[in-house]
């Protein structure tokens, strides 16, 4: 069985989250991504018993984009 990087699998979903899309964004440079992309901020481990099964709770922040309002 091969590894699975959990936290690369969580970065990435940050990412594409902050962007709203799967797809390639032509503004989307490195300087964008650190500042705007979703930061995990929480990673819990449930424990399953299971060797071969890893389970988590895990918690992103958003940050909105300057000049923007969002809900209260």
């Amino acid at each position: 069985m091969d590894f699975i990087d959990h936290f690369k699998l969580i970065e990435s979903i940050a990412v594409e989250g902050s962007t709203g899309t799967w797809q390639k964004v032509k503004e989307d440079s490195e300087e964008v991504r650190e500042n705007l992309s979703g930061k995990l901020v929480g990673y819990f481990e449930i424990p399953s018993g299971d060797e071969f099964r890893m389970s988590a709770v895990i918690q992103l922040a958003f940050r909105s984009a300057p000049g923007t309002t969002t809900c209260p």
